[in-house]
């Protein structure tokens, strides 16, 4: 109520957000910067000092190898550093692209080199990035998962779809674990695609301190069911 919030004097401050239109297709889309301000407002007696940041989300087209993937995330996190955002977005399988048998376009060397060279345009560029991409793990089995990396292009780690969809049970495994992060000393979680449909993957990593949920996803595929992942 109107009561309630007055009482609970609440402090905002803007938000710039940067929404680069990449890869849409469109002539007059190509390169072009958007950008919004919304207000962030936090209420009760704990007070949150919010930072003004600046972030870049790129939308993909499927690419012909994971070298040609790899080259255009490193391009249009160069451009995000341009244009001064702290961090940039890039949807799920952004490495490889998104099919029912992702391991025969890769290798998990490859896939590492890709890391490498992502990391390495974060350092460059100043920029931090969540980057979708398919992975294997140690023990061999593969994962639709998302890399966490700082601007300095160190990786503070991954987190697993945990929900999965036809498209990605032929190839991946679900996650078990759900993860919080740092990036510029604001605490935050990943969730892809399908996990949306399952609010205590927001709600659980929000109780743990985070602050910011990003949510990306491959929309090649989509029907809007309800379809979870049978577990053994």
């Amino acid at each position: 109520t109107s009561q309630s919030r007055s009482s609970a004097q609440p402090w905002s401050k803007g938000c710039d957000v940067a929404f680069a239109g990449l890869d849409r297709g469109e002539p007059e889309h190509r390169g072009r910067t958007l950008l919004r301000r919304f207000q962030m407002f936090q209420f009760g007696r704990e007070r949150i000092l919010y930072m003004s940041v600046r972030v870049a989300v790129a939308q993909l087209r499927p690419g012909r190898s994971v070298a040609e993937l790899t080259e255009r995330i490193c391009g249009h996190i160069a451009e995000a550093g341009r244009v001064r955002a702290k961090l940039a977005i890039f949807p799920e399988c952004a490495t490889t692209g998104y099919t029912d048998n992702v391991p025969s376009l890769t290798t998990p060397s490859e896939l590492r080199d890709a890391e490498r060279a992502i990391a390495g345009a974060c350092a460059d560029a100043h920029t931090a990035a969540v980057v979708g991409t398919a992975w294997c793990c140690d023990d061999g089995s593969w994962r639709n998962s998302a890399t966490v990396i700082e601007r300095n292009g160190s990786i503070l780690g991954r987190q697993h779809k945990m929900q999965l969809v036809p498209t990605d049970l032929p190839w991946s495994r679900p996650g078990t674990t759900l993860h919080v992060f740092s990036l510029h000393g604001v605490k935050c979680s990943v969730i892809i695609c399908h996990d949306k449909r399952y609010p205590e993957l927001v709600r659980l990593p929000v109780l743990a301190g985070s602050r910011v949920v990003f949510y990306i996803s491959a929309e090649s595929y989509h029907d809007d069911l309800p379809l979870p992942a049978p577990r053994e």
